[in-house]
C-alpha cells in the first residue's frame, strides 16, 4: 500500500538537531509517536511523509529519508495561510500515478486543513491518527475544537489510540 502521511513530526535526526541548538522543541510525545507509527507503517507499505515543520524551529532541514519539510512564513498568520498550499503541492506530485491513502493528525488544523483537501482534489481515501480528544487539552479554544472535530469529520475513517477517541 502507499501512504502519504502528514504530521508535524520530523526525522529522528532532525528532532535532535533541534534539542542541540537550542529551538523551542515541538511535542517530545507526539513526535516519538508519530515516528514509532512511521516507522511501523514503512516496514509492509511505501510511504512519503509530509511534515509541517512546527513554527520557531530555527533550523532549516533538507528532504530526506522520505520526508518532505514545509515551512511557513514570518509569524503563525503566515505560515496558516501559506502552509496547506504548500503541503498540496507536495502531495499532488507523491505517488503521482497511483491512489496513496493520506493519514494525518487532525490536533494541527494546518495539517488536517491540507490534508482533507488533498484527498478530495486526488480522490484519495483520507484517515485521521485520533491521539487525542481536542477537549482535553489544556484551554482548548471553542473555535480550535470545533475546527478539529469538523476536518476529523471529513474523512473515510480513524485509527485511534483508544477506543473512546
Amino acid at each position: 500500500m502507499k501512504i502519504i502521511y502528514i504530521t508535524t513530526s520530523i526525522e529522528k535526526n532532525d528532532f535532535e538537531t533541534i534539542y542541540q541548538d537550542g529551538s523551542s522543541l515541538p511535542n517530545p510525545a507526539g513526535q516519538n509517536f508519530h515516528r514509532r507509527l512511521i516507522n511501523s507503517l514503512a516496514t509492509e507499505n511505501e510511504l512519503e511523509i509530509i511534515s509541517s515543520v512546527p513554527a520557531g524551529i530555527k533550523t532549516v532541514f533538507k528532504d530526506k529519508n522520505h520526508y518532505h519539510y514545509v515551512y511557513g512564513g514570518n509569524n503563525k498568520i503566515d505560515a496558516f495561510l501559506s502552509k496547506p498550499n504548500k503541503i498540496i503541492d507536495i502531495g499532488t506530485k507523491l505517488f503521482k500515478e497511483d491512489k496513496p491513502i493520506v493519514l494525518f493528525d487532525p490536533l494541527n488544523i494546518t495539517v488536517a486543513k491540507a490534508a482533507t483537501k488533498l484527498a478530495k482534489l486526488r480522490h484519495l481515501k483520507c484517515v485521521c491518527i485520533l491521539t487525542d480528544n481536542p477537549n482535553n487539552l489544556a484551554n482548548p479554544h471553542y473555535l480550535y475544537s470545533n475546527r478539529v472535530l469538523h476536518y476529523a469529520h471529513q474523512t473515510d475513517g480513524s485509527i485511534s489510540l483508544v477506543e473512546p477517541l
